[in-house]
């Protein structure tokens, strides 16, 4: 396999993707809690230093569109699971 990091992301930009962010703050009822997190998003496009996802998310009750900018430096790694790309941050 050859190419770079970026040349990789680069080749799913427009495609769905799997973020995986083992790190997430979620607020429970009884306590607050560090837990996984996996959300399907589309990769929207890849900067110079960063990638762009978009995805839905519910809040109040109601879907609101939601675009993240993730830095280079945040991406632990990236997976190809059979036909599902993975990005962990």
């Amino acid at each position: 396999m050859s190419g770079s990091f970026a040349d990789t992301l680069k080749g799913w930009e427009g495609s769905p993707v799997t973020v995986v962010n083992p790190q997430s703050f979620r607020r429970g009822a009884i306590t607050d809690a560090i837990d996984l997190e996996t959300f399907e998003a589309k990769l929207v496009s890849v900067g110079g230093d960063y990638i762009e996802v978009a995805y839905e998310a519910k809040k109040k009750g109601e879907v609101q569109g939601v675009t993240q900018y993730i830095p280079f430096s945040q991406i632990r790694r990236v997976s190809v699971w059979g036909s599902e790309n993975l990005i962990h941050v």
